[in-house]
């Protein structure tokens, strides 16, 4: 992917709707609340990125409010990165000591930066944790003109940046809201203060009328919400998204209040500061209005769970480094989807952990090392390389203990053939009546293993018995593996039952009719493998769906990815680290019991860690309570799996620091919320694979239609499809103009695309043209 690509997939990730202009682009800066585009996107002769914001922003908070670094505007460094770096060259040859570079040592310093711009500001707000520390301050300008300034100052480590907080961020007087039981919402913070001053305890979020998304609204759970917006479209749409995410996160009830209905004089664009101007400064009077336009208001219902089809990209962001680089650029060298990469790296990070760590919530629930990652997908997607450069640092550390282990076994063979010759010379003593000591024979060396393919649970417990801290299953086809389950007892599911046990790293026996039973006490197995959306669905049997063996993976399909020559590679920096991360999960030597089996260190929830997990299983509750068979299975799965890939991204954020953490019995909140991302991406994505799984096989080839449109093409905009784009790009259609119309019109039945009538009729436009919903 190019830098220009990039940064402007990046641009519409974050809603900022980049259109043509000229020999470049414009659209809203991300950075700054923007209801006219400011932003101008250009490309140099180099390949280099160029950014300039019309308002005043700088290069880098623009290119950190899209979860990017200054590097990635430039040809020689296009891979993606997830950590703001201190030192950096803007596409404006600014030297990398200027404030869009430079990291403060406080907020105080970074606002006193801007100020050298702007002057001395007119106010700040600060946006803090749950337990009061600052995460990022909003800084306001008021221009004699009647317009205003808004910048961004955010915490980056123990410092700080210009730019925006890192997602997801916290609400406005977080620990204010937590603590009631009625939340009033408005769109900026200006309003928030002046309804604030009315007496009700009140929030919003940072960025901007197209940033809700951005924060984390988690707290709203159980509470009488009332949202009240700026009279203008932006106030509208931030409305609808603020009402859609309360509800979600599980609000009590949820109202919509217009103060123009009392003050019909607030003007366009006005808000709860110009009620409280027109109601004369009186707060109680305001306060009285207020509380009887909501009183009023209809409660707004929650509409009913209605999984959507569009695949949403996997949060690579979410990933620390050096994965998070690693998943990006073995993805960008294959040309595939990053959750071909990102899925098994989970599994194999989760198995070097194993049985050394488990992670608990309370005393009566704690979550092992353990997770299994399926990426569904067609044959020829890359999927098998993408899982073969995954699993790399894996099958590095074995090749390594196959090496060590020949060497073991040649000083074996050496040990036995000396012991066997004084073996005879003491049984010669022996039979002489004389006295001697029994010669010590050498132990047969066993050699370690980090992974295996034997699907067999025989098999797998010899192995765990020799390698009680764990490993990984790993198969690029796990249509054996499902169908072994019934391989025993005569086709009864004969292992499966042991696998639901595996899951939570319990104990696997196998019984054997000549020789004693196989048994370990804690089967810590993770699974990483791929498998066929049609082989999938004959292969899962309605017993392993109804065991809920499926619910115990974690599932992605993304749409096949048309992709060519590419010429990005690996940086071979980046490869070092990752394999060195993995050598240090490796070494953690686990602790043992005094009876010398494996006891693994448990790991506990820091304060603001746990009060995270604790709004997400109330929130996550909500949602598995709308769906039931093997759906809800699935949701009340990946509720556990916050705490599993919380384990996982804690300890990988230990593995990779030079230093020791300040605990690594403890996770923090910045693990938690990673992981938190990374379920609500996963459950999004379970709904969508299980309805493409269970519709029949026409309308699975109707979705697949539906992803490739929604990625768009070379001269083809996302989202949008002729019948010409159809006849010369799909072979099935080519030379069937009837056949390519009858397949829009079925995705236009099927009430997944509507007929563009905009483009009918306009010169150099098709008229036969569909938008997907």
């Amino acid at each position: 992917m190019t830098p220009i690509d990039r940064i402007l997939h990046q641009l519409r990730k974050h809603g900022s709707a980049p259109k043509r202009s000229g020999d470049g682009w414009t659209c809203r800066c991300p950075a700054h609340e923007d209801n006219d585009p400011s932003l101008s996107v250009g490309q140099g002769t180099d390949g280099r990125v160029l950014l300039h914001c019309h308002a005043g922003c700088t290069v880098e908070s623009v290119v950190n409010a899209i979860g990017l670094e200054m590097r990635d505007l430039h040809e020689a460094a296009s891979k993606a990165s997830f950590k703001r770096s201190p030192v950096s060259v803007s596409n404006t040859g600014s030297p990398a000591g200027s404030v869009s570079s430079r990291l403060f040592h406080s907020a105080d310093a970074a606002i006193a930066a801007l100020e050298t711009t702007f002057g001395r500001h007119s106010k700040t707000w600060a946006y803090v944790r749950p337990d009061g520390e600052p995460e990022g301050i909003t800084v306001r300008w008021d221009r004699r003109n009647g317009k205003k300034v808004i910048r961004p100052v955010s915490r980056c480590g123990n410092d700080w940046t210009i730019g925006g907080m890192r997602e997801p961020r916290p609400i406005l007087y977080l620990p204010k809201v937590i603590d009631a039981d009625h939340v009033v919402i408005t769109e900026g913070e200006k309003s928030a203060d002046a309804l604030n001053a009315c007496g009700f305890v009140t929030t919003t979020s940072a960025g901007g009328s197209n940033a809700a998304r951005k924060s984390d609204w988690s707290p709203m759970h159980g509470k009488d919400v009332v949202v009240i917006p700026d009279r203008n479209d932006a106030g509208e749409l931030y409305c609808n998204d603020v009402v859609e995410l309360v509800q979600q996160a599980g609000a009590k009830s949820v109202r919509v209040v217009r103060l123009w209905e009392r003050w019909p004089e607030i003007p366009a664009g006005g808000d709860a500061a110009d009620a409280l101007v027109l109601g004369g400064g009186d707060v109680n009077a305001v306060r009285e209005v207020v509380e009887k336009l909501a009183e009023s208001a209809i409660p707004i219902e929650r509409p009913e769970a209605s999984p959507s089809l569009q695949y949403i990209p996997f949060p690579v962001g979410e990933l620390p480094n050096p994965i998070g680089q690693y998943v990006m650029d073995c993805s960008a060298a294959l040309g595939c989807d990053e959750s071909f990469v990102a899925l098994p790296l989970l599994s194999a990070l989760s198995a070097a952990i194993g049985n050394g760590f488990c992670v608990e919530a309370k005393r009566s629930w704690r979550a092992p090392a353990v997770v299994w990652t399926i990426v569904i997908a067609e044959s020829g997607t890359r999927k098998s390389p993408a899982m073969k450069k995954a699993l790399r640092p894996v099958r590095e550390r074995q090749r390594g203990f196959i090496s060590e282990h020949k060497d073991q076994q040649q000083t074996y063979e050496l040990e036995l053939e000396s012991f066997e010759i004084q073996h005879a010379e003491w049984k010669k003593q022996i039979s002489k009546g004389e006295t001697s000591p029994h010669p010590d024979k050498p132990q047969q060396p066993v050699c370690r293993r980090t992974w295996t393919d034997d699907v067999t649970t025989e098999g797998l417990v010899r192995l765990l018995q020799s390698n009680p801290r764990g490993i990984l299953l790993a198969r690029d086809e796990l249509s054996g593996w499902f169908g072994s389950m019934d391989a025993y007892r005569g086709g009864r599911g004969g292992d499966l039952s042991r696998w639901l046990e595996v899951f939570d790293a319990g104990a696997l026996t196998v019984d054997r009719k000549t020789s004693e039973p196989l048994f370990v006490d804690r089967a810590a197995v993770s699974i990483a493998g791929g498998i066929q959306p049609g082989v999938l669905r004959r292969s899962v049997t309605a017993s392993e769906r109804e065991s809920g063996l499926l619910a115990r993976f974690l599932l992605a399909m993304p749409p096949r990815r048309v992709s060519g020559w590419v010429e990005h590679d690996e940086d071979a920096e980046t490869i070092d680290a990752v394999q060195r991360l993995f050598d240090r999960l490796y070494d953690i030597e686990p602790q043992l019991d005094p009876d010398g089996n494996m006891d693994p260190c448990v790991v506990a929830l820091a304060p603001q860690a746990r009060r995270l997990f604790v709004a997400f299983v109330d929130e996550h509750a909500m949602g598995t309570a709308e769906r039931c068979g093997d759906e809800a299975a699935a949701w009340s799965k990946l509720e556990g799996y916050a705490l599993r890939l919380a384990l996982v991204l804690h300890m990988v954020m230990h593995a990779a620091s030079d230093r020791i953490l300040t605990d690594i019995t403890l996770i923090e909140a910045d693990a938690m919320a990673r992981a938190i991302s990374l379920v609500r991406w996963f459950t999004y994505e379970c709904d969508r694979v299980y309805r493409v799984l269970d519709a029949d096989e026409p309308l699975s080839h109707l979705y697949e239609l539906r992803d490739w449109i929604a990625q768009g093409g070379k001269n083809r905009e996302p989202g949008m499809a002729c019948v010409r784009d159809l006849m010369q790009k799909r072979r099935q259609f080519r030379g069937d103009k009837a056949g390519a119309r009858a397949a829009l019109q079925a995705l236009v039945d099927a009430s997944l695309a509507v007929w563009d009538h905009e483009a009918a009729g306009k010169p150099g436009r098709p008229s036969e043209r569909i938008r997907l919903v």
